[in-house]
């Protein structure tokens, strides 16, 4: 344990360390420590003035880390609406948004040790260190060692280190849960590092931002970086795109605390920072899945969720940055309040802080959390006795917290889940029959794309497997509840992810609405244990074993052929989903982070040449603000999202563009290579990099 005077120098020190990096902006100082003061400290601090610093090292640093992005979002909201008050009209700059947010992070620090004198906080200590050197330090530092593979491989486009990260990540997954070579108090460090690995294979193969939605989320946190200031949406009656990410906190407010605080770009924010908040999420996971069924089977289970590129490490989950954030929030909401060891104070303001910090995140997923919560509570009502978790006092606090942002805050996406709804109404009995109405493309993320070969048919089996288990574990929680010891709250959980994955199958337009590949990310957050359960169930019969006599789900007791042949299903999951399997049999490429070159069409299309870039940059640096510039699809995104060009001065280019005079013609690097449009008559040259180029028509 460590006392209260080492806290206090700690504390102090770093926020001396913050005034200094950043005062004098030094290098590197700045970037280290900023990230660790943000991402930590006010979290840590909030935790001490609720008492709760004697919670393991675990669950402190996550708890710590959502509480800090928390704390950093409505903290920014707060300074971003006392600004103008003050005469500031960039109030998110570095010096009045560090000087208040450190400023109140030490007013709550100094709160919470006065109330704390005589006790011990629970830090990092010697008892910690000196474990490490048992049989478990090796794993640990190959886990490390895993993550600079993964780092690096990405980065310089090695595939050799990234397939033995790969190859290691499974490795270490079977080690740990098949043999006890690693303490069990060490599953969450291991767990976080190779979930870090896996999603900088994919957030690091390009310098900048990857994805779809990223774009558009990047273009509105430069919108509110440029200006220094967040202008709320409001009360309106309609709703964009563009207005409902800007109703969100995760992608204007918090990136641009980072930015200004670490002096970075903003891809950095977006690619570095926001996967390692993400990696936090399968601790929450698995921390959850432990309370309800047992440290193996919350291994077993998170690794499970981990290992599918939809859920996790893909390329669709890291190009939405509001729901990184949202999903942190989601899992530590479900976390705290499924928590029986937290006070009932802690336990609602923990709730109903993360319950608001969805909702200024991420939209679609605050919504589904409403399902969540308003399911629950009835079930309970309706099916369980004694005392609930989830009481009257906290279900109507949460509703009012999500409710009241979208309606007083930002009514864009509450406008948005209007027109959702009345078009499945109006359009159900239309659609009833229609198939495309249920399930749209995304849905063959389920399926390999190559079936006709032994490789694709292998992974189809698979899947087929695994999602099979969890069909078997939903119906024996649905059919035979006490044969597991799961909280009633977890269970109705469960059951109402199984409804919403059957409603998108059943009811028209509902997949369609958000993306079936979204609906089921979520609902494999509550379903990824049944995988384990329904496994155990299913092999049990094979054996011809009683499974009522000789199993107990509660603490789930394994037998060396179960665990061992779940360990192989799973282990083998991964690898055929990750791509390993398709790259080391020359297969169809699947996995971005393995064959990026050879899926140069699909990466075209998901990211950014570094040229086109440059060559982006370039042009406005030498043209006016009013020229204008006429664009092929390719190049629309380095020209809108990393220069300050006005969206109204861009024009599509196409087969028969007829420039006008004094405009500019900017052709990409694949325009360029593949001559997809014409270069006008009477148009001049004025710039190459050997990729993109740039004319001008006099």
């Amino acid at each position: 344990m460590v006392n209260i005077s080492n806290t206090t120098t700690f504390v102090l020190a770093i926020h001396v360390l913050s005034f200094l990096s950043i005062g004098l902006n030094i290098p590197l100082l700045r970037q280290c420590v900023g990230f660790i003061y943000l991402t930590f400290i006010p979290g840590f601090v909030i935790l001490g003035a609720l008492n709760m610093t004697e919670k393991s090292i675990t669950e402190t640093l996550m708890l710590s880390v959502s509480l800090s992005v928390a704390f950093v979002m409505f903290i920014g909201l707060f300074i971003n609406t006392l600004g103008p008050f003050l005469g500031v009209p960039e109030p998110l700059s570095a010096n009045l948004s560090a000087v208040i947010m450190t400023s109140l992070t030490l007013i709550i620090f100094f709160f919470s040790q006065r109330k704390a004198i005589g006790k011990s906080l629970n830090l990092p200590n010697q008892d910690f260190i000196a474990e490490l050197h048992t049989k478990g330090f090796i794993i640990c530092v190959l886990s490390v060692l895993l993550l600079f593979f993964s780092a690096v491989g990405a980065l310089y486009a090695n595939t050799s280190l990234t397939i033995l990260a790969i190859i290691g990540t499974a490795a270490i997954f079977a080690t740990c849960t098949f043999s006890k070579v690693l303490p069990l108090k060490y599953y969450t460090f291991v767990l976080f590092v190779v979930s870090l690995g896996l999603l900088y294979q994919t957030s690091l193969l390009s310098r900048h931002i990857m994805g779809w939605d990223i774009f558009n989320e990047y273009y509105t946190f430069k919108l509110v970086r440029t200006a220094g200031y967040w202008s709320p949406p409001g009360v309106v009656h309609s709703f964009t795109m563009l207005a409902n990410f800007y109703s969100m906190l995760s992608i204007t407010i918090l990136p641009t605390i980072y930015s200004t605080f670490l002096n970075v770009e903003g891809d950095s924010i977006f690619k570095v920072i926001y996967p390692f908040i993400f990696a936090f999420v399968p601790i929450f996971l698995y921390k959850t899945y432990e309370s309800q069924s047992g440290k193996l089977v919350g291994l077993l289970s998170a690794f499970f969720f981990i290992a599918n590129p939809i859920n996790f490490y893909g390329l669709e989950s890291l190009s939405i940055a509001r729901e990184m954030i949202g999903c942190l929030f989601f899992s530590a909401a479900i976390f705290s309040l499924l928590n029986q060891d937290l006070s009932t104070r802690n336990k609602r303001v923990l709730v109903v802080i993360f319950s608001a910090g969805l909702a200024a995140s991420a939209y679609s997923l605050s919504f589904i959390y409403v399902f969540f919560i308003v399911f629950v509570f009835i079930a309970l009502r309706l099916r369980e006795r004694g005392e609930k978790l989830l009481n009257l006092s906290l279900f109507i606090t949460i509703l009012v917290v999500i409710f009241a942002w979208y309606m007083f805050v930002s009514t864009p996406p509450l406008n948005d889940l209007s027109y959702v709804i009345n078009n499945i109404f109006q359009r159900f009995t239309q659609d009833v029959s229609s198939s495309q109405a249920r399930l749209d493309t995304q849905y063959a993320l389920l399926s390999p794309t190559v079936q006709t070969t032994f490789v694709g048919l292998v992974h189809k089996i698979l899947i087929y497997l695994t999602h099979g288990f969890i069909v078997v574990g939903a119906a024996i929680i649905t059919v035979k509840p006490k044969t597991m010891r799961f909280s009633a709250e977890f269970r109705w959980m469960t059951i109402s992810a199984t409804y919403i994955l059957i409603i998108c199958l059943v009811v028209p337009n509902v997949a369609p609405a958000l993306n079936f590949s979204r609906f089921y990310r979520v609902t494999m957050i509550f379903l990824s244990p049944l995988f384990v359960v329904g496994g155990i169930y299913v092999l049990d019969l094979l054996k011809r074993i009683q499974i009522p006599s000789r199993l107990r789900f509660g603490k789930v007791t394994f037998k060396g052929f179960e665990l061992l042949t779940l360990v192989i299903v799973l282990t083998a999951f991964f690898l055929f989903r990750i791509g390993f399997a398709n790259y080391v049999s020359g297969g169809y490429p699947i996995s971005y982070s393995l064959n990026f070159d050879d899926m140069s069409a699909r990466a075209l299309d998901v990211s950014i040449p570094e040229l086109d870039v440059s060559s982006a940059r370039w042009l406005v640096a030498r043209t006016e603000n009013n020229s204008l510039v006429y664009a092929d699809g390719n190049v629309l995104r380095p020209l809108i999202d990393y220069t300050n060009i006005n969206r109204d001065n861009i024009v599509a280019l196409s087969n028969t563009t007829q420039p006008r005079a004094n405009s500019y013609i900017y052709l990409s690097s694949m325009n360029v290579d593949e001559g997809l449009y014409p270069i006008p008559i009477q148009s001049d040259k004025i710039y190459s990099n050997g990729q993109s180029e740039t004319y001008f028509s006099p």
